[in-house]
């Protein structure tokens, strides 16, 4: 069933690993948006452009909860024993999941609670938390791919990988 493959990974790492892409590919869509937000002005006309921006980051929201759950329920407990008490990996990843969110959490939240255009201070400070999610979701998902799904292939034995693999498929 769970087989490594070449260089590739057991079967639900990969799929944490393909799932990378696919965010990474809603969130280049989101980024594109974010620049021509940054490069227009900050008047009603752009309303439009900042509805839609916010829609994809709502539908990229709800794919990156799921993502991050598989990660923090299913992967980290079962990988945690295999991990020295003074590594960090499993915390630092954590704290960067909750970093991601709470970026978007805050372009969510300001965008909804305006009442009026942001002025362009406003607007700029709000993209910014787009970048600053989107820039350390590229660098966590390469320390993932790099460092920690190599070390949970490695250790992890057929069984765990078993086990990991029955809980991901509730997501399907």
């Amino acid at each position: 069933m769970s087989k490594v493959r070449g260089n590739n990974l057991c079967e639900p790492l990969d799929q944490l690993k393909d799932t990378h892409g696919l965010l990474l590919g809603q969130m280049k869509k989101i980024s594109r948006l974010v620049g021509e937000l940054q490069k227009g002005s900050f008047d009603q006309e752009w309303d439009g452009k900042w509805f839609e921006l916010y829609q994809q980051v709502i539908t990229f929201f709800a794919h990156l909860k799921i993502h991050l759950y598989k990660e923090e329920h299913f992967l980290f407990p079962i990988i945690e024993q295999y991990y020295d008490d003074d590594d960090n990996v499993l915390m630092v990843m954590d704290h960067e999941h909750k970093t991601i969110e709470s970026k978007i959490i805050q372009f969510m939240e300001t965008f909804e609670k305006r009442k009026t255009p942001f002025s362009p201070i406003e607007g700029l400070s709000l993209l910014s938390c787009i970048e600053f999610a989107y820039s350390t979701l590229i660098d966590h998902f390469h320390e993932e791919e790099k460092i920690l799904f190599p070390f949970a292939d490695k250790h992890l034995v057929e069984c765990e990988k078993e086990k990991l693999s029955s809980k991901m498929k509730v997501f399907k």
